[in-house]
C-alpha cells in the first residue's frame, strides 16, 4: 500500500502543481490582457497624436497657398504700378519737350495776344493754367505711385 499511497500523494501534488500552474498561467493571461489593453490604448493614442500633427501640416501648407497667393497678387499690383509709371513719365515727358518748346514768355503773350476777342483770350488763358495745373498734377502722380510702388516692393 504504500505504494499506493505515494502513488497517491504524487498524483495530488501532480494535481496542486497543475492547479498552480493553472492559476499562474491565468494570472500570466490576465496581466497580457492588460498589456494587450495598454498597447491598445498606446497605439490609438499614438494614431490621435499622428492624425493631430497631419492636420497641423495640412494648415501650414493651406497657410503657405493663402501666403503664396498674396504674394502673387501683390507681384501683380508692383507690375502694373511699374507699368503705369512707365506710361505716365513718357507722357509727362511729352509734356516737358511741349512745354520746351513753348517755354518763351513771349510765345505765351502771343499767344494771349493773338486771340480774335477778348473772350477767347480768356479761355486761351485758361487753357494755359490748365495745361500748367495737369503738368503739376502728373508729376504728383507719378510721385504718389512712385512711393506705392516702393512700399509694396518693401512689403514683399
Amino acid at each position: 500500500m504504500v505504494c499506493f499511497g505515494q502513488s497517491l500523494t504524487e498524483l495530488q501534488n501532480k494535481k496542486q502543481n497543475a492547479a498552480k500552474e493553472i492559476e499562474y498561467t491565468s494570472k500570466l493571461l490576465n496581466e497580457a490582457q492588460k498589456n494587450e489593453k495598454s498597447s491598445l490604448n498606446r497605439l490609438r493614442l499614438i494614431n490621435n497624436k499622428i492624425n493631430q500633427r497631419n492636420l497641423i501640416l495640412s494648415s501650414i501648407n493651406d497657410e503657405i497657398t493663402v501666403y503664396q497667393d498674396f504674394i502673387d497678387n501683390n507681384n501683380a499690383v508692383v507690375l502694373m504700378l511699374q507699368e503705369d509709371i512707365k506710361l505716365l513719365k513718357e507722357e509727362y515727358a511729352e509734356l516737358i519737350k511741349s512745354a520746351y518748346r513753348n517755354r518763351n514768355t513771349n510765345d505765351k503773350i502771343m499767344f494771349l495776344l493773338s486771340a480774335d476777342n477778348f473772350n477767347q483770350a480768356h479761355r486761351r488763358m485758361l487753357y494755359m493754367k490748365r495745361y500748367t495745373s495737369y503738368r503739376q498734377k502728373q508729376a504728383e502722380t507719378i510721385e504718389a505711385i512712385q512711393s506705392v510702388l516702393n512700399k509694396q516692393i518693401e512689403k514683399l
